[in-house]
């Protein structure tokens, strides 16, 4: 099995490699990137730390015939989680991913074992702590100002509250969301779908999502595995996931962004539909209908109706323009240019077309020896 992690720096990396090395036995190999130059790791397993620059510039100089291939590991997470899976894959590994913000649990890596020796393809691992996406957000929102308005919540709570928030930071749950879709940050992919099926390399906010979505279609029905029932989800692998609050407009950006990944995930669900590779779908329609996924119909409905707006700019300035600006948003503002959802059509498939073929060149070649002595 292959462990990866994703941290932004190297002493990020250390931390949740020292989390999580407890629950390392001997086959379990490790694979991080980390946007820092790599230090030295002292482990009992074996473990490779590699910043993502150097991964891309071996990437680059593969012996290969397929013009472009860099770009299946160039663009946001997804990129990223590419690059670990095609690591795992040239090495016929099942692979796990943590992310450097969570910490384990229960026995993670183990239950990741049962689970693709009993046939799992891909396995939705689940969040406690900061778990609730950015509709769930949506909501808090509301409830907190609801409160508030009926003088059940301080201000000092409230302000400390709607700051999180808006920061893009959820309230903690110590109970998993038996519902919620793939947790990138936990989640495991057996050898066999990771030697054929990868992420959506966009700088969206959507390729988890994409990943569990668009499985069938390339994996087959039931591909991914994520019970909703209590007693089963109690039982996949379980992680603390711990966010940093953002500015003020991290709610606001991280909506806009799936807002219009999820509008780009749903043209491409049409061409995979329909066998095309050209953008055939109404953007209106499409737009509206992610309008609506997101609740923001709902949230502007309560918001008005209840005049939470005033309670808001009552209690602080920038609080208002934040809830003012979500306030302002309609289906035109995730509307995608012909040119950019084409661009994204494009990349996604040339992903997949071209990912098996990558990963049979990165075994006959025997990747991960050739990248150790590059890196070296």
């Amino acid at each position: 099995m292959l462990v990866c992690f994703l941290s932004r720096t190297f002493s990020e990396f250390e931390k949740v490699f020292e989390d999580y090395s407890s629950l390392f036995s001997d086959d379990v190999k490790v694979f991080a990137l980390t946007r820092e130059e790599p230090r030295k790791v002292d482990s009992s397993v074996s473990t490779t730390v590699v910043s993502e620059g150097q991964f891309l510039e071996f990437i680059s100089n593969l012996n290969c015939d397929l013009s472009g291939v860099e770009k299946i590991f160039g663009r946001g997470f997804g990129g990223l989680r590419n690059a670990c899976l095609f690591v795992g894959a040239t090495m016929t590994e099942d692979v796990v991913f943590f992310d450097s913000d969570t910490r384990p649990t229960n026995d993670c890596i183990e239950r990741y074992k049962s689970l693709f020796a009993s046939g799992k393809k891909i396995v939705n691992g689940k969040y406690i702590g900061h778990a609730g996406g950015v509709t769930a957000i949506l909501l808090e929102i509301i409830s907190t100002l609801e409160l508030l308005k009926k003088d059940k919540l301080s201000i000092e709570l409230a302000l400390e509250k709607l700051r999180d928030l808006l920061g893009g930071v959820p309230s903690t749950t110590n109970t998993i969301i038996t519902g919620a879709g793939l947790n990138g940050g936990n989640a495991g992919v057996n050898a066999f779908s990771a030697s054929r099926y990868c992420f959506f390399p966009t700088e969206y906010r959507i390729e988890d999502g994409c990943y569990a979505y668009f499985s069938r279609y390339f994996l087959g029905e039931g591909a991914f595995f994520s019970p909703i029932n209590e007693p089963e989800s109690s039982n996949l692998p379980i992680v603390v996931h711990t966010k940093r609050r953002g500015g003020s407009e991290t709610l606001y950006k991280n909506l806009v962004s799936e807002a219009k990944g999820s509008v780009i995930a749903q043209l491409i669900d049409v061409q995979l539909l329909l066998k095309e590779q050209k953008s055939v779908a109404s953007m209106p329609l499409v737009t509206t209908k992610v309008y609506e996924n997101f609740l923001l119909g709902f949230f502007k409905e309560k918001i008005v109706s209840q005049e939470l707006e005033d309670t808001a700019e009552t209690l602080d300035s920038e609080i208002y323009r934040r809830i003012s600006e979500l306030l302002s948003l309609n289906p035109q503002n995730f509307c995608v240019s012909a040119k950019e959802s084409q661009a994204a059509l494009d990349l996604f498939f040339f992903s997949q077309r071209n990912w098996a073929k990558m990963v049979s060149l990165g075994q006959k070649q025997n990747f991960i020896a050739k990248f150790n002595e590059f890196k070296a």
